[in-house]
């Protein structure tokens, strides 16, 4: 029996400025596999991606195979620092056309479907990433990650999932502590069910939300 139909938001609550104090994340169940998915901007141009909201993944992954078009993609050199940071488990070289997700003596990770429980050794990538900012009442401007470490794939890792996967795992390279080491303070997580009113995060259509407000010390809420 899955759960009703809820539009939801994550909130990232960042100290940004005085006019924007958090990340907006919409959150909504995929028609087709009854999953929930974060609705994220990737690449260069920006792109709406919607990608499966994964509680324990350490990290974020996404199809590279599929016409993955972007122009501020790179790999990571297996011998890097980052590399390293990443406590990788494997290098990884190109037998294909070199592109996204192929690449050589490039680092290479382990992205997990947790629906199927299958594992690819895969490479990561680095890439831009960015979410709209929110005074707690409005979206904003988009706030960029432009180095923003995640992993590729692979297409038949994909089955019953979106286009990837939004890993918000314990974790120094998930989702949310990503966001946390660009725009330095303190991360609050939160999620909300449906109230009344509804707020336009273009372009992804209109959700039902809720305003949250960041204090010193803890993390506060209020419905509107």
């Amino acid at each position: 029996m899955y759960p009703p139909l809820y539009p939801l938001f994550f909130f990232f609550l960042l100290l940004i400025s005085p006019l924007f104090s958090a990340f907006l994340a919409p959150v909504r169940q995929d028609q087709k596999t009854r999953l929930y998915t974060l609705s994220v901007y990737l690449k260069t141009p920006l792109q709406p991606t919607n990608l499966f909201l994964d509680l324990g993944a350490s990290f974020s992954w996404v199809d590279c195979t599929q016409n993955y078009t972007s122009t501020t993609y790179h790999s990571i050199p297996c011998n890097s620092s980052l590399c390293n940071s990443l406590d990788k488990l494997a290098c990884s070289n190109c037998f294909d056309s070199l592109g996204p997700g192929c690449s050589n003596d490039s680092c290479a990770l382990f992205p997990e479907n947790s629906a199927t429980r299958k594992v690819l050794l895969t490479q990561a990538l680095v890439d831009t990433f960015a979410l709209p900012l929110t005074d707690g009442r409005n979206p904003g401007r988009l706030g960029l990650v432009r180095e923003f470490v995640l992993s590729c794939s692979k297409t038949p890792l994909l089955k019953g999932f979106p286009k990837g996967t939004t890993g918000l795992g314990r974790s120094n390279f998930s989702f949310p502590a990503q966001l946390s080491l660009i725009y330095p303070s303190p991360t609050c997580l939160l999620s909300a069910c449906p109230v009344r009113r509804r707020l336009q995060v273009s372009p992804f259509s209109q959700y039902r939300g809720v305003t949250f407000y960041r204090r010193i010390g803890r993390c506060e809420s209020h419905i509107w």
